[in-house]
């Protein structure tokens, strides 16, 4: 269990991810290879799994407890291919609004397509290996709401 975002607790909403695997990923590298880990992002949250070295298919089998307090409108999970030399390439995305990850609750072993990052005009496409197969994320989710505030009872007036 990995918690660098902080989990729920003060009375705020929280959420406990975890990422299975991925499937279909595309060769990216010269030698056909990718070297995958998966971040989560939500606000100034920035988790991220180990990296997997030379896996099309990589299980990652990595839980993460997230704060839902703050602005931000979704939990972001980026599938990146990690290079020994220069920046990291994002490969694809899965993008959670909170709202909808309150109505589901709870989801076991779900697979969840990866988009590429949008463009400047906002256009993302699916992401798909050199067959056509689309790339896929497999995650479980516990969506936990803020606790309720105990009401305040009215004083006791003696008469």
């Amino acid at each position: 269990l990995r918690g660098r975002g902080g989990g729920g607790g003060g009375g705020v909403p929280s959420l406990r991810i975890t990422v299975h695997s991925a499937q279909n990923l595309p060769k990216v590298d010269t030698f056909g290879s990718i070297d995958p880990y998966v971040a989560v992002l939500f606000g100034s949250t920035d988790q991220r799994t180990r990296t997997v070295k030379n896996d099309m298919a990589p299980i990652f089998d990595e839980t993460f407890d997230i704060s839902l307090a703050g602005d931000a409108k979704e939990v972001v999970l980026v599938l990146y291919d990690w290079e020994r030399v220069g920046k990291d390439r994002a490969i694809g995305e899965i993008r959670l609004p909170v709202r909808w990850l309150a109505e589901q609750g709870s989801l076991s072993r779900q697979s969840y397509g990866l988009r590429s990052l949008t463009d400047a005009n906002g256009i993302a496409a699916d992401v798909k290996n050199k067959a056509g197969v689309p790339s896929s994320l497999t995650i479980s989710l516990t969506h936990t709401p803020a606790p309720k505030q105990p009401a305040h009872a009215a004083p006791v007036v003696a008469p």
